[in-house]
């Protein structure tokens, strides 16, 4: 029986974790907006660039936190090019959260770079939880990562 209870919490932990960051963001989720953001980020760049970047981390724990909104954010409080650096690091650290968590149990994937650029291109599934399965599936960080940010780029 105990050996039973390791695996539920093993493979139960990453999926308690976002369920846990959806639930305490869904009362706000009408107030996540990138005007609301922008507004309430710091004024020097350095700092909300930060304060950006770790929206995206809180992002990748909760599912429901809107990444578009995030994104727009972004684009209102820098010029382009830094838009797209912050935005490109927000994104590489909301897909690595979740990956991580999903190591936990490692399967395998034919063609990893191809399946992680093409479900990244698609958008079809929630980040945070394609993040996972990737984690899970045993897909190299490297090639994750790489996919993933070139595969997100389009809606950046």
């Amino acid at each position: 029986m105990e050996k039973h209870a390791f695996h539920v919490w093993r493979y139960g932990a990453p999926l308690l974790v976002l369920a846990a960051g959806a639930a305490a963001l869904w009362p706000f989720r009408h107030q996540l907006t990138a005007e609301a953001i922008a507004a309430f980020s710091p004024r020097q760049t350095v700092l909300a660039s930060s304060f950006l970047v770790g929206l995206y981390a809180l992002k990748s724990l909760s599912v429901c936190f809107p990444m578009s909104a995030l994104t727009a954010a972004g684009g209102l409080l820098f010029p382009f090019p830094l838009a797209l650096a912050v935005n490109l690091c927000g994104t590489g650290v909301a897909q690595t959260i979740p990956f991580f968590l999903g190591r936990r149990e490692q399967g395998g994937l034919e063609n990893p770079w191809l399946s992680v650029f093409l479900l990244r291109l698609a958008g079809a599934s929630p980040g945070d939880v394609v993040s996972l399965y990737l984690g899970a599936s045993g897909t190299p960080y490297g090639t994750y990562l790489s996919a993933g940010l070139l595969g997100g780029l389009p809606r950046i």
